[in-house]
C-alpha cells in the first residue's frame, strides 16, 4: 500500500472521477486528506489527480491508528466540522461495470417502467463516464463533535463490532470532492 497526500486548491472538474482504483482508503486528520491504494494504481491516479489540479505527494505513513475519542459510523457523505484531533476514515470501492449497471438499472417494481434516469445512468457507465462507488465511512472524534453533526455521523457506543452500511454513490455526484473540500 502507498500513501498519498493530496493538496487541494481548487477543484474544477469532478475528483471522484479521477479515482481510478478498484479500491482505496481516504482519510482526513484536521486539514490533512491522504490516500492508501495498491502500487499498482499509483501512477494512473496520481496523473488522473493531477490532471484535475490536485498535486499529490507520497508519503511514508500508514493508515494512522485511531485516537481514543468516541467512535462514529457515517450515515452519510456530507462533510463533518471535525477538530484536529479528530480523525475520518472512508473506505471506498469501485463497482465492477456488471455490478454498477445491475444496480442502475435495477426497478422499485417488477413492471414499474424504466425511467429515464436509470437509462441515462446505465449509458454514462457503459461508456466509461461515471462510476459506482460503495463507500463505507468511520468517524472517531469527540463527543460535542459527534453531537454537531448529528444527520452524518451515528455512534457506534455499544457494539464496538458494528460495521457502517455502504452508501453506493454515482461519481458524478462529486460526493466525495464535497467531502474533500470540506
Amino acid at each position: 500500500m502507498i500513501t498519498l497526500r493530496l493538496e487541494v486548491a481548487v477543484v474544477h472538474d469532478a475528483f471522484d472521477l479521477a479515482l481510478e482504483a478498484p479500491r482505496f482508503l481516504l482519510w482526513r486528520q484536521g486539514s490533512d486528506v491522504r490516500m492508501s491504494l495498491d502500487e499498482t494504481h499509483v501512477a494512473r491516479v496520481r496523473s488522473a489527480l493531477a490532471l484535475r489540479g490536485v498535486r499529490t505527494s507520497i508519503v511514508p505513513d500508514d493508515v494512522p491508528v485511531a485516537p481514543r475519542r468516541v467512535r462514529a459510523v457515517g450515515t452519510a457523505l456530507l462533510p463533518a466540522g471535525l477538530e484536529p484531533e479528530d480523525l475520518d476514515i472512508v473506505d471506498v470501492r469501485t463497482l465492477p461495470l456488471r455490478e454498477a449497471t445491475e444496480r442502475a438499472l435495477r426497478r422499485p417494481v417488477r413492471y414499474w417502467p424504466l425511467g429515464a434516469r436509470r437509462r441515462s445512468r446505465c449509458r454514462a457507465l457503459l461508456r466509461g463516464t461515471d462510476s459506482l462507488l460503495e463507500i463505507r465511512r468511520t468517524a472517531w472524534c469527540a463527543r460535542e463533535t459527534l453531537r454537531a453533526n448529528r444527520r452524518t455521523l451515528r455512534p457506534a457506543l455499544f457494539d464496538r463490532a458494528a460495521r457502517p452500511r455502504p452508501m453506493q454513490v454515482f461519481a458524478s455526484e462529486r460526493a466525495l470532492t464535497r467531502w474533500i473540500e470540506g
